[in-house]
């Protein structure tokens, strides 16, 4: 298990080397002293013989690479990563936002259709992923919601999809709210609209203890009248 977490420890740290303090404080804060470097070595060296298994015990280890006090994963190993590969099309989709939309909304599909849920879910109680975690999902959220506002003119009902898919992952993002009202308004399901509006109360009530926006209630207004 130790082993398993270096290796993810240092993949999200995968453009820089950690210094050995580092990875012992962020994988065995608990640890005494006396017994910390030992736990140390152990992760390694089960991470190394999973890495490569029929390395000679006289070669230098290939993956993981140490430099001083500090490892990392070398830079020249040729790595997939499902976190990278979803981060570089959201990229490509966000440069083609603004001139391209059409081709923008394709990218962002393909580029959300890669985010299978929250970042290393084995590792979900572990303060060390907790960040990546988190930028990982607001990265989400913020290119669903770009899809949805850009599906909206031609495309109501999908754009009103993916907005249920931001507020599945986060019940309180407001801006979702407000384009699922205009996509049910451009659809003409004005009880759907209604009953949208009532669920943001009650849900930014119940999580954050606020109501909704000024920006939040005029819009439901002026789709009313």
């Amino acid at each position: 298990k130790k082993a398993r977490h270096l290796l993810q420890l240092l993949l999200i740290h995968r453009d820089r080397f950690l210094h050995r303090e580092q990875i012992i404080e962020q994988l065995w804060p608990d640890a005494s002293p006396a017994a910390v470097e030992n736990q140390f070595k152990v992760a390694l060296n089960a991470l190394q013989r999973a890495l490569e298994p029929h390395r000679p015990r006289s070669a230098q280890p290939f993956f993981v690479q140490r430099r001083g006090a500090a490892y990392g994963l070398n830079p020249v190993a040729a790595m997939e990563l499902d976190a990278e590969l979803f981060e570089s099309q959201l990229n490509q989709a966000e440069r083609l936002r603004d001139e391209q939309p059409e081709q923008a909304a394709t990218c962002f599909r393909r580029a959300l259709s890669l985010y299978q849920g929250d970042f290393l879910p084995e590792a979900l109680y572990e303060a060390w992923s907790e960040e990546e975690r988190r930028r990982l999902r607001l990265r989400f959220l913020r290119g669903a919601e770009t899809l949805a506002r850009l599906l909206l003119p031609a495309h109501p009902q999908e754009s009103a999809q993916w907005c249920e898919r931001i507020l599945a992952l986060d019940p309180a993002w407001e801006p979702a709210y407000r384009l699922l009202m205009r996509a049910y308004a451009a659809g003409g399901q004005r009880h759907l609209l209604a009953r949208t509006y009532r669920r943001c109360i009650e849900t930014l009530r119940e999580e954050l203890g606020l109501p909704p926006s000024p920006e939040t209630a005029t819009l439901y207004v002026s789709l009313t009248m």
